[in-house]
């Protein structure tokens, strides 16, 4: 059973970035951004999830508390999304970006 929650879960995980991903700078677009600013954006998101995410395993691990780690950090993930709705300009979209991305 455990492998069926895991496996559902990654395919959720998958889904939401194979469906984004390609229209996620075209909504970048929208709001305003260059294409100088939608590139830093996307690239400085990769950047914070790379340093980000083996601290956070880390902690989940030390604690023993997978689980409750990883719903937590779903909820504030899918919280942290909802800023982009009334983020405008690119700083605030950069800021929501990072945010996000440490919490993905």
């Amino acid at each position: 059973m455990t492998s069926v929650r895991l496996a559902s879960y990654y395919a959720a995980t998958f889904a939401v970035i194979g469906v984004s991903m390609p229209f996620w700078p075209l909504w970048l677009k929208s709001r305003g951004l260059t294409a100088e600013d939608i590139g830093l954006a996307m690239a400085l998101g990769v950047a914070v999830k790379t340093f980000a995410n083996p601290v956070v395993a880390g902690v989940a691990d030390r604690r023993g508390e997978r689980k409750r780690i990883m719903v937590v950090l779903t909820l504030l993930a899918a919280a942290a999304f909802t800023l982009f709705h009334g983020a405008h300009g690119f700083w605030p979209i950069l800021a929501v970006t990072i945010a996000f991305h440490c919490l993905f």
